[in-house]
């Protein structure tokens, strides 16, 4: 017999701003975990893979890697975002201080100091993210 498979729903459509405002919460840390928890789950398998292959490209270990990077981006934009992009409805002042607002208020319920090293990913993924510019600059002249 299979199992049966839910598909998740939420609403935040509440008929008070408070109820909508928790609704709203609820949603922000139940993805918060989520993340989270593909992260460390990324993490255990990078190690657990990393100390079973004598390969330094192993693309598992590399992939288990990328994984937890991208997870930790979510986390970090969700706690702490940088420029956001105008939300329908929204000017893109109101757009920064909504998404500005909403970390804040995260961090706070979640106890995460502003200097807290996760928000500090910013860093590694520009480096992963530029990484063509890394090869060009060291293969550009090689001949």
């Amino acid at each position: 017999m299979t199992e049966e498979k839910r598909i998740p729903m939420a609403t935040i459509g509440f008929t008070t701003e408070d109820a909508r405002e928790a609704a709203r919460d609820s949603f922000y840390l139940d993805e918060l975990d989520r993340q989270a928890e593909i992260a460390s789950n990324s993490i255990f398998h990078a190690i657990m893979r990393g100390r079973e292959t004598k390969n330094p490209h192993d693309p598992r270990v590399w992939g288990a890697l990328q994984n937890t990077l991208f997870a930790t981006i979510c986390i970090a934009r969700l706690l702490k975002p940088g420029p956001v992009r105008e939300y329908p409805g929204l000017t893109k002042q109101q757009s920064q201080k909504y998404a500005d607002e909403r970390g804040e208020k995260l961090r706070k319920m979640l106890d995460v100091e502003d200097d807290c090293h996760i928000l500090d990913v910013k860093a590694v993924r520009d480096a992963y993210e530029h990484y063509d510019e890394f090869f060009d600059r060291h293969l550009r002249d090689v001949s």
